[in-house]
């Protein structure tokens, strides 16, 4: 009974409230170490990105990326996901596309542009650049070369 009455007086309002700040403040660092603290994975995103950017013109398969990173397609694209908010395929179609258009406004011809950006499949490369553009590269080439507005555009 003593050491009750012990416990209780020395449990004040005062020091459960500094144990209770103290418990939150862990749980706050836990949870921002969670949020913040993949610096690493933000580094390996950025590096992603940029080896992306440096070998646009290839065919960039899962396994270049495995054998580039030493990790796994999967954990990649997860990792680059959450930095950036879309998959290792999206972004490299969609930088290709954007340096696509960029050449057939500099008035190269169509099958040479989809040669240049590494796309093999001549078709495949107006299905991807008119699901990203919304247009096709002919028109497209058209458009900006002429000078007309989309709208007018036949």
């Amino acid at each position: 009974v003593l050491y009750r009455d012990y416990r209780l007086s020395y449990l004040t309002d005062e020091i459960l409230g500094l144990h209770l700040l103290s418990i939150l403040h862990i749980l706050s660092m836990d949870d921002r170490k969670n949020r913040y603290g993949k610096k690493k994975d933000h580094v390996l995103a950025e590096h992603l990105l940029q080896w992306i950017l440096e070998n646009l013109p290839f065919k960039l398969e899962s396994a270049a990326f495995e054998q580039e990173f030493q990790m796994s397609y999967r954990r990649l694209n997860s990792i680059f996901k959450r930095r950036y908010g879309c998959t290792i395929h999206r972004c490299v179609l969609e930088r290709k596309i954007q340096y696509a258009a960029h050449l057939l406004i500099m008035g190269d011809d169509i099958a040479l542009v989809a040669s240049k950006c590494g796309f093999e499949d001549y078709f495949y490369f107006l299905k991807v650049f008119k699901k990203i553009k919304g247009i096709t590269p002919k028109l497209y080439k058209d458009v900006y070369l002429d000078g007309r507005k989309l709208d007018e555009a036949p």
